[in-house]
């Protein structure tokens, strides 16, 4: 329940019939932190929500998977699963066409990588091997 009216610690310790300095202290013990700190956490987390970009604020981050085999079989399943369970899937096969499903299906959600691990130019490519 969220309080009608802003309140002051002296205000609220009447209300309770506790002492400031006690309230201060159950507040500390149950919380971890004085009131006043609780506050400034609060109004730190209310500014660093502010200063997000709209379309970033709401998102939570969750598992990111990175799935070898995601074209077919016990990798295509694992992603499938991965998905279903709301996390995001990084999904690798020689053949990025296979998994291109899934990516429709779950835009934002799911990228499929081209992955060979017999063929080494890609690497070689980047790493100027």
């Amino acid at each position: 329940m969220r309080p009608a009216g802003n309140y002051s610690l002296a205000e609220l310790a009447a209300r309770l019939n506790l002492s400031t300095r006690h309230l201060t202290r159950l507040f500390r013990e149950e919380v971890g932190t004085t009131p006043a700190g609780y506050v400034e956490s609060i109004r730190f987390d209310i500014a660093s929500l502010e200063a997000w970009p709209a379309a970033r604020r709401g998102v939570v981050m969750g598992r990111v998977w990175l799935v070898t085999g995601a074209s077919s079989g016990f990798g295509r399943a694992s992603s499938e699963a991965a998905l279903a369970a709301g996390d995001v899937v990084v999904g690798a096969a020689r053949p990025t066409e296979a998994p291109q499903g899934l990516v429709a299906a779950r835009p934002g959600r799911m990228e499929a990588l081209r992955l060979d691990v017999t063929d080494t130019s890609p690497a070689r490519g980047r790493y100027g091997m």
